[in-house]
């Protein structure tokens, strides 16, 4: 995710700018989500809301988005005849 993240936040390799912030966001929030080695309950406890909703989705988000924009992307525009 973060080589991704990076080029596309960058704008290289013609990836789009949103996937970018996209990846940055779901990123920051897998280093936040560190602090559940030390939660004990609640949504900072290790596999509790955090680990398993706010950061799978977020992750999986980035996933779908990226592997849409490169199906997207990889279609023949225009077919030679």
């Amino acid at each position: 995710m973060a080589p991704v993240t990076l080029l596309a936040v960058r704008g290289h390799a013609g990836l789009p700018q949103w996937l970018g912030v996209l990846g940055a966001v779901a990123f920051l929030e897998q280093v936040v989500e560190t602090v559940t080695i030390f939660g004990s309950t609640g949504f900072t406890e290790p596999g509790g809301a955090m680990n398993l909703q706010l950061g799978a989705g977020l992750t999986v988000g980035w996933m779908l988005a990226f592997a849409l924009w490169g199906g997207i992307r990889g279609r023949v525009q225009d077919p030679a005849t």
